[in-house]
This record gives structure tokens, C-alpha cells and sequence, in this order.
């Protein structure tokens, strides 16, 4: 079953890395030893933990140029999200094999010494500007950490929220707006594409993390504040989308 969020993705320009960084950090997140090196890609990131034991995960490019131009044109941004599940194999043949799938079944090493399997699919190209894929975790990495933010919705908007909504409802079999405790709200806008803007609780509650469109939001309780320049959204309850039993 695809139960939860299992991180997020973000494009980070070097030069943008510590603020965002330092930003999470102070909203309550936790560091993690998740560290990777994608030379391949002329990046590498780093993940901060969030209360459900997921993450967020900065991409940053290691020099200007080489990396993806797709994930870092307007970065930063949220690029990915990753979602969780504890029959990764069932979960992922229901997709069957359409265009543009792919796989990754991968060692790596991390600063600790410790080797981290990364077990992940993904219905659609992975190079593209925003995309989603599906972790082998059925339990969560980081939970013992403590951190205090809590997901509690995304919300997807631009001409292509609609187009997004269907391919999600698809891929995750979705059967109401919410994935595990997190709503999933999509608002169709004239802004091309689609913009992924996170909110969490947390203590405080935190400023906002400003990011290139939107921000990173946060609030103590209830509704949660909006990104600079957007008016501040009240969230539904958001409910459980899968059978539990």
C-alpha cells in the first residue's frame, strides 16, 4: 500500500543551499546522515527530518551549469515528492510499464559509513521538471529523530493542477484528497506548469522559507499560513485515502 509522504524534493542553487538549510534547521527539523553524491549529475544533497520520520531533501548543484537544467530553471523549488509504501512491488506493478517509467535499485554510501539502499520507481520521466515516484520504506528512516514539523497538506497549482490530480489519483490510487494524514490540493491557475507548495505545523510556528514561487509555510495549529503574496488558506481535515484493514 502507498501509505504517506516519503520526502521531498527541492532544487537548490549553491549559492541558496544555506538558507534554506539553516531555515529548516531552525523551524525544527532535524539534520540526517543523508548525505548523497550524484556525480553524474554534477549535484549532491542533503535531507532534513520531519515529524512523520520522513524528509526534505535539498539537490544542490555542486558548480553552476552541469547539473539538470529542468530541475534547476526557477530553482529553488520543489522539484519531486516521494511517496511511501510497504508492498513496493505490488504497488508499482499496478502502473504496468508506461512510457517513460523508471526504476532505481542502488547502494550508496554515506559519510557514517553506512551503505543506504535507495529502492524507488517512478511512473513518468525522471529528468523532467516536477515528478513523483514511489520509495520501498515501509517504515519510515528517521521517525527516532524527533523533529517536530508536520506535514499536513501540498497543495499543487498552475494550468497543470488538474492534469496532475489525474495522474495521482492513477498512480497512487487515490480514493479521496489526501494521502495518510497529508491533504493533497490542487488549484488551477493561469501560472504555466505546476508549483508544489508544502505546509507544515509546527512550534511557533516558523516564518516562512521563501522560496524562487511560493514558499515553504508553516503554522502553530489549524489553518495554515500562505506563501508571501497569497492570502492564507484554512485546510480541511484531511482524511485517510486508503483502507487501513
Amino acid at each position: 500500500m502507498i501509505y504517506g509522504i516519503d520526502h521531498i524534493v527541492l532544487a537548490v542553487p549553491g549559492e541558496e543551499r544555506s538558507r534554506i538549510a539553516d531555515g529548516l534547521l531552525g523551524a525544527g527539523f532535524e539534520a540526517t546522515p543523508l548525505d548523497l553524491d550524484f556525480p553524474e549529475l554534477s549535484a549532491a544533497s542533503e535531507s532534513f527530518a520531519m515529524a512523520s520520520g520522513g524528509y526534505v531533501e535539498l539537490v544542490y548543484e555542486r558548480e553552476p551549469g552541469p547539473a539538470p537544467a529542468v530541475w534547476f530553471a526557477g530553482a529553488p523549488r520543489v522539484i519531486g515528492v516521494g511517496f511511501s509504501s510497504d508492498d513496493f512491488d505490488h504497488d508499482v506493478a499496478a502502473w504496468g510499464e508506461p512510457d517513460g517509467m523508471w526504476r532505481m535499485n542502488e547502494n550508496k554510501p554515506l559519510p557514517d559509513g553506512s551503505v543506504l539502499n535507495i529502492h524507488a520507481a517512478g511512473p513518468h520521466p525522471h529528468l523532467e521538471p516536477f515528478y513523483v515516484f514511489v520509495m520501498d520504506t515501509p517504515v519510515p528512516l528517521f521517525a527516532r529523530l524527533g523533529a517536530e514539523p508536520r506535514l499536513v497538506r501540498l497543495t499543487f497549482s498552475g494550468a497543470e493542477a488538474g492534469t496532475w490530480r489525474e495522474r495521482l489519483t492513477a498512480w497512487l490510487a487515490l480514493v479521496g484528497p489526501a494521502i495518510g494524514a497529508v491533504e493533497l490540493r490542487f488549484e488551477e491557475t493561469d501560472e504555466a506548469g505546476v508549483r508544489v507548495t508544502p505546509a507544515f505545523v509546527a512550534p511557533g510556528p516558523p516564518a516562512p522559507i521563501p522560496l524562487a514561487a511560493g514558499a515553504i509555510v508553516f503554522a502553530s495549529s489549524g489553518g495554515v499560513a500562505a506563501a508571501p503574496g497569497a492570502e492564507s488558506q484554512e485546510p480541511d481535515q484531511p482524511g485517510n485515502n486508503q483502507d487501513q484493514g
